[in-house]
C-alpha cells in the first residue's frame, strides 16, 4: 500500500493505470436489453408478491 499526503487527480489517474497494468482485468460488457427487461419484471413480480402479502395479513388481522 502507498501512502501519499497530497492527493492530486493525476497521482489518482497514474495509480489506477498502473493497477490496470498490473490486474489485467477483463472486459467489461453493458449487458444486452434482455437483461434489464428480465431485471425490471423481476422486480415488478417481487413488488406485486409483497403487496399481496400485506394485504392477506391485513386481512387476517
Amino acid at each position: 500500500m502507498h501512502l501519499e499526503h497530497n492527493k492530486t487527480d493525476k497521482k489518482d489517474a497514474q495509480w489506477i493505470c498502473r493497477y490496470a497494468i498490473e490486474q489485467k482485468p477483463e472486459l467489461w460488457e453493458m449487458p444486452d436489453q434482455l437483461y434489464f427487461q428480465s431485471k425490471q419484471l423481476y422486480n415488478t413480480m417481487r413488488q406485486y408478491t409483497e403487496q399481496i402479502k400485506a394485504s392477506i395479513i391485513s386481512y387476517i388481522a
